[in-house]
């Protein structure tokens, strides 16, 4: 005798069960991935941002140096210095 096979197919139950946990998995790798990028972005603006603000205060620094320098000349200069007296 021969058994006719008929496939079994999973009841709506499973199924939703199968659906709602892969679901899940990916809700949570979608958040995990969300948090990485964001912590990754939130940690290059914050080097890119000490670097600009090297950047600003040496070139302020710079700044001062040089109007220092022109005050030590107006002031070293006799001739100059006669005339605003």
């Amino acid at each position: 005798m021969y058994k006719s096979f008929m496939p079994v197919t999973p009841s709506g139950y499973k199924m939703f069960a199968i659906f709602c946990t892969m679901l899940a998995i990916l809700i949570a790798l979608g958040g995990s991935y969300f948090r990485y990028q964001k912590e990754r972005i939130v940690f290059e603006k914050q080097h890119e941002l000490a670097a600009i603000a090297d950047l600003k205060v040496a070139q302020i620094v710079r700044w001062r140096n040089e109007r220092l320098n022109h005050i030590e000349y107006i002031y070293s200069n006799p001739l100059f210095y006669r005339q605003a007296k």
